[in-house]
Formats: C-alpha cells, structure tokens, sequence
C-alpha cells in the first residue's frame, strides 16, 4: 500500500486526478492504512487516511495502526517522522461484531452497485458508508478517493 500511494502522488502530479483531501478506506490488520499513510507522505502529498474500522477494537485501533505505520516508515528511511495527525479512525460502522452487516453497509454496497462497483459488507461496504456519513457530515470534504480493497477476483 506504500506503493499505491506512491502512485497517487504519480497521477496526482502528472494531471490524471487531483490531490485527494483524504483517502477512505477500511481499517481491518491495519497494513492497509499504515501503508497508505506513509506513502503518502512519501509521495509528498498532504492528503489525509480515514480509515473506518471494521475488526474488534482489540485487534486494531489508532495506536497500533500509528505503530505499524511508524515501523514501516523506519524500514524505508529511518530519517523521516510520520505525521500522525494525518490519520482519522472512524469506530462508528464497525456494528455489532466482524463479518456482521449493518444497515448503512449494505445502503453503501447498494449505492456503488448504481455505479457498478461490487462490495462486501464486512469491510467495503463499512468503509464507504463511513466515509459518506463524514462526507455528508463535514466531517471529510474537497476530492476524497475511496479505495475497494476487496479482490475482483471471481472466487
């Protein structure tokens, strides 16, 4: 996900899409979030992740994610700080339990549907029901992408 970001910033300058204010995306292990916000910051953008959990608290939260996220930033260049004001974890859609529906997932997974874009409930559909509640809210604003991690894979 580092690289990912890395590509953004490569589309973000060369003129394919603009700067995002923050980048949606669902919080489960935590890689995915890490990854993305220390490529972005490689990247030289000051775009922001919102990440939407969607495991037990237990398992993942700010600080841990901000550890991994540290961590990998030191692998790569052990002279830079992460910025870690550049992380939101939304804890409001993670339900009643992992792998457990919510009704603002599935309207999530039935509004990308109009677009063509297939999610799941556990951690997609979360994710984009979170990020459009902040959107709607205020909360998030300007050029937000929203990344569907899930595979397109015909299992």
């Amino acid at each position: 996900w580092v690289e990912a970001a890395l590509e953004i910033g490569e589309q973000v300058r060369a003129g394919v899409m603009p700067e995002p204010s923050h980048v949606v995306v669902p919080l489960g292990s935590g890689g995915t979030v890490a990854g993305l916000l220390v490529g972005l910051q490689l990247a030289g953008l000051s775009s922001r992740v919102y990440g939407v959990r969607v495991v037990s608290r237990a398992f993942v939260n700010r600080r841990n994610t901000l550890s991994l996220a540290r961590a990998t930033l030191s692998l790569i260049d052990k002279t830079k700080k992460l910025d870690a004001s550049r992380l939101t974890v939304n804890h409001e859609f993670y339900g009643e339990g992992y792998g457990e529906s919510t009704e603002s997932g599935l309207a999530a997974i039935a509004k990308a549907a109009e677009s063509g874009l297939i999610l799941e409930p556990t951690y997609t559909g979360k994710a984009l029901a979170g990020g459009l509640a902040a959107m709607e809210k205020g909360v998030i604003c300007g050029d937000v992408l929203y990344i569907d991690t899930v595979s397109s894979v015909d299992m």
